[in-house]
């Protein structure tokens, strides 16, 4: 008798399981927006060697705008020199390719034209933090060759 009824208790609640609703399916998780302007907070070298340029967190400052119309404008301000790069990206997931239009430092008259091109890879650590990683020459730059360039980025609200 006992075994009847524990297969009956067992045979009902698998039924009460079974005719539960399946839960709603979750969306999918935002990928923070790449557009609005970034501050440089902190920079690195893969290998953990020195840095070996002469930008200085919190003395200088880059500032990247990417715009909703795939127009970005990278404004690097180095002992007081102000210099301001613009041009367009495109993105393909975390892998974004920009490409400089003109370029004016603060010991240029007029704008100069350019046409570089290189990517970046942009993981998001929340929908305002963001890691960058450059490669090629343009890390080089500033590392070792061979290097990465690691980059933290906040993402700037509106005041």
């Amino acid at each position: 008798m006992k075994k009847i009824i524990f297969t009956t208790v067992l045979l009902a609640a698998s039924y009460g399981f079974a005719a539960q609703p399946a839960p709603a399916p979750q969306p999918a998780p935002q990928t923070p927006s790449l557009e609005g302007t970034w501050q440089l907070t902190s920079r690195s070298c893969s290998s953990n060697a020195q840095i070996k340029d002469d930008l200085k967190i919190g003395q200088d400052s880059i500032t990247l705008t990417n715009n909703p119309d795939k127009t970005f404008q990278y404004q690097l301000v180095m002992g007081g020199c102000e210099t301001k790069v613009t041009g367009s990206y495109t993105a393909e997931g975390m892998k974004v390719t920009y490409k400089s239009a003109t370029s004016q430092s603060c010991k240029d008259a007029n704008p100069i034209a350019m046409s570089d091109s290189y990517p970046v890879f942009f993981a998001y650590v929340s929908d305002k933090e963001a890691v960058a990683i450059m490669t090629g020459d343009k890390a080089q730059m500033s590392c070792p060759a061979g290097d990465a360039l690691i980059m933290h980025f906040n993402k700037q609200t509106k005041q």
